[in-house]
């Protein structure tokens, strides 16, 4: 059989993965890599194909580069093709080119974790950043204390993007107290060149009540991001921290508001923040219209911006009150946010379009209280205990503020004190234990497994 010319061969490969044909020029090395240096992305692929092709090496990286450059679903889908084949003939070269490309892809295999490991054998210095970067997606790869021990040496690395990547693990652990002042000593080292470390210390100033310390810290993001030394997104993240509920220590919502404003024209989310403080205080803003703020930043795509505005919709003090309007918003939002099936059970329980639908209203509740909304959990003891629309149910309501008592929920104690009074021994226990297989439930649902030793316990209710 006739063997088919080299130069044949590759053009018909090229024409099967849509590569442009040589037209009259063969392919060149030095052009190819000159057009990828320059930007000149189609000019390099009509030089760089056919050589890859013919297993020229260089070509293989430099195609590979080429396409993880371009970025699309499908070209990194060629850079990770084209980066094993390098790999199989120089490892060293490309090892860690290929684990960040397919880091981007949302690869989290252990073959990844192979070669990133090799990688920091080998003493390249980005692939600490990248193990912790892949540890964070897939944290069953590795035990949680050698994770720990990758964060610290990250810390230490002097090496400005293994920082960051410490800074990310620790900020997820935050409610450890030891963790809190590693990050807070970091940040306070790597403030002006790590954008995350604003958030981290207005949380710790905040946790601390270091008042001078978090008046500080705002004046330089608002003087840094006058000078457009940090981005818009290091502001809005930063006012976030201080109006955060998962800290025990009073917002700074008028602080936050402020920086909020410096960055609306460009986020839209920061808009819809802002309407959500003037929904708790108008006073922060005497001159601003929360109804406006929150559909400026609906129609710009803010996926928050229907829930708050539907809240500000229900409220009865509010000049904008439109029921229909709030519960359209509201079920919208509901798709992805418990939070709105408690206002939805709210506007339902309390007749606002109408006549109340309790039966309803608590479908809502059960469906937040079940998506992590504690205060859906009160809400369903208080009507199983009042009768107000479901059949008076002491068990179901001793069930619900036991959860409300476990997360915290004002009020919540003083309803335990009531039914534990009111209610005969064997119903409290019946209502203990339905609420103890309710938690276990809902820890299932969540991912955790409520069998293991160190699982969460729910709260002991005492009176």
């Amino acid at each position: 059989m006739q063997r088919i010319p080299d130069i044949v061969r590759v053009m018909l490969v090229s024409l099967m993965l849509g590569a442009p044909v040589m037209a009259s020029a063969l392919p060149d090395l030095e052009r190819g890599v000159a057009a990828l240096e320059e930007g000149r992305l189609d000019d390099a692929l009509t030089d760089l194909q056919p050589l890859a092709l013919r297993g020229y090496l260089e070509a293989q990286v430099r195609l590979a580069r080429l396409y993880a450059e371009r970025g699309r679903e499908d070209d990194l889908d060629r850079a990770i093709h084209w980066y094993w084949t390098a790999h199989a003939r120089d490892p060293r070269r490309v090892r860690i080119e290929l684990a960040r490309v397919l880091l981007d892809k949302g690869d989290t295999t252990a073959e990844l974790d192979g070669l990133l490991e090799a990688a920091q054998a080998d003493g390249d210095p980005d692939a600490l950043a990248l193990r912790l970067r892949l540890y964070l997606a897939a944290p069953s790869l590795i035990a949680p204390e050698q994770v720990a021990a990758l964060a610290r040496e990250a810390a230490q690395s002097g090496r400005a993007s293994a920082v960051e990547a410490a800074l990310r693990w620790y900020r997820d652990r935050l409610d450890d107290p030891a963790l809190m002042s590693d990050a807070t000593s970091l940040c306070a080292r790597w403030l002006d060149r790590i954008e995350d470390c604003y958030g981290v210390l207005a949380r710790s100033y905040r946790l601390q009540g270091d008042d001078e310390a978090l008046d500080r810290l705002i004046q330089r993001v608002e003087s840094r991001y006058a000078d457009r030394t940090i981005t818009a997104d290091a502001v809005d993240r930063t006012a976030r921290r201080l109006i955060t509920s998962d800290i025990d220590a009073a917002p700074r919502m008028d602080d936050a508001y402020r920086l909020f404003a410096l960055v609306a024209d460009r986020l839209p989310e920061a808009r819809t923040q802002m309407g959500r403080l003037l929904i708790d205080d108008a006073g922060i803003a005497p001159d601003s219209d929360a109804r406006t703020l929150l559909q400026s930043a609906m129609a710009a795509g803010d996926e928050r911006a229907p829930y708050y505005l539907g809240r500000l919709l229900m409220a009865a003090d509010s000049a904008a009150v439109d029921p229909p309007r709030a519960y359209e918003l509201l079920r919208q939002a509901s798709e992805d946010d418990p939070a709105a099936h408690f206002y939805l059970g709210r506007l339902l329980e309390r007749g606002y379009l109408g006549r109340p639908d309790k039966a309803q209203a608590a479908a809502h509740y059960l469906r937040a209280a079940r998506g992590g909304y504690a205060k859906a959990d009160l809400a369903l003891a208080l009507m199983y205990w009042k009768n107000e629309g479901v059949r008076v149910d002491p068990v179901n309501a001793y069930c619900f503020a036991r959860l409300a008592y476990h997360q915290q929920v004002p009020g919540s104690r003083e309803l335990i004190a009531e039914l534990h009074a009111a209610l005969a021994s064997p119903i409290e226990r019946r209502g203990q234990d339905r609420a103890e297989a309710e938690f276990r439930a809902r820890q299932r649902a969540r991912g955790i497994d409520p069998d293991a030793p160190a699982h969460a316990q729910l709260a002991e209710a005492t009176p």
